[in-house]
């Protein structure tokens, strides 16, 4: 009897396993491919280069074509990463620039200024964007920036109180002589 009824369950496991399977259970195990890349969006990459030495510094004028700005000027000029800010007088400004090799400076856009009006430093302001515009070539040593033009030189200073070491005349007066006593 004993053999019957393992024969029976034998029998009975047999008939269930090869019932009909539904669909689900006829379809191979889905495997998920986890090797295909996901493009994520590039970092943004950092730039490493050094600043030119010229970079980073607000350079003061100190000649125009030559001659000192007006006193009430400040005259600025300050360039990063192709980019340069500064005051024209009266009016902040802004563009972009590029300097290749041998220091070929080119200002590569249209200068935008704010548009205040300030009597008497317009027209020195104008000629001051017309040069920037118009520029040719930059050199620099510890002190001085000289920015090249055809309407002349803009020389800058990189410390109010420095020497200049151009061809613009010194405007110094006579030292006061001293009483005898």
């Amino acid at each position: 009897m004993r053999i019957f009824f393992a024969l029976m369950l034998t029998a009975a496991l047999w008939a269930c396993n090869s019932a009909e399977k539904t669909p689900a259970e006829n379809t191979a195990p889905v495997v998920q491919d986890t090797s295909a890349t996901v493009e994520t969006p590039p970092a943004e990459v950092q730039d490493t280069t050094p600043p030119a030495p010229y970079e980073n510094i607000e350079w003061k004028l100190y000649t125009l074509a030559g001659q000192r700005p007006f006193k009430d000027a400040q005259m600025t000029l300050k360039m990063e990463k192709g980019k340069m800010t500064g005051s024209g007088g009266c009016n902040q400004y802004s563009g972009a620039y590029t300097v290749s090799e041998g220091g070929v400076f080119s200002v590569s856009s249209e200068i935008a200024s704010t548009k205040r009006m300030c009597e008497g430093l317009l027209g020195q302001e104008s000629k001051f964007f017309e040069m920037l515009r118009g520029a040719t070539s930059l050199k620099m040593n510890k002190v001085e920036l000289v920015i090249a033009s055809p309407g002349g030189d803009l020389v800058f200073h990189n410390a109010p109180d420095t020497p200049a070491k151009s061809d613009a005349p010194a405007t110094k007066e006579a030292p006061a002589e001293k009483k005898k006593q």
